[in-house]
């Protein structure tokens, strides 16, 4: 099971929709000039799969989400990584979920400036039980991945 595919829109520096495609199980570096967002795309990872983000107040709300210029702003903020799980680590049918085709896992988080919703495979859930997902599958929230 790996990181297939991260998508993020309106998340700290991405404005537009940035799709992180065609990751391998075997890739483990990313490397970019300074200022070209790879903090901030750690910071979209954890965002989702950890509790780094969890009971925010509203100016930390407001940092997470892209600020435009006036007359531009963006209201809301999601990112969405999607795993490549072909032996079935994470037991979907357990929580509910329906499968994706080609052994997908789409886990996407959305912010706004009051709440926050939660998917996976399109459908909502907590976030609580997002963290029950990963931990079904190894996963710690707790620790690093």
């Amino acid at each position: 099971m790996y990181i297939q595919r991260i998508i993020i829109k309106g998340f700290k520096t991405y404005r537009n929709e940035t799709i992180i495609d065609d990751l391998s199980p075997h890739q483990n570096v990313i490397i970019g000039s300074n200022g070209s967002g790879k903090s901030n795309l750690f910071s979209a990872i954890r965002f989702v799969l950890s509790n780094d983000y969890s009971h925010l107040r509203h100016e930390e709300r407001q940092g997470l989400i892209h600020q435009g210029s006036v007359g531009n702003s963006i209201m809301s903020a999601s990112v969405e990584i999607v795993f490549h799980d072909p032996e079935g680590k994470i037991p979907l049918s357990s929580f509910n979920i329906t499968p994706k085709p080609n052994n997908e896992i789409h886990i996407r988080r959305t912010i706004g400036l009051k709440k926050d919703d939660h998917q996976v495979n399109d459908r909502n859930v907590s976030s609580t039980e997002i963290f029950r997902i990963l931990e079904s599958a190894g996963f710690s929230i707790n620790n690093h991945y």
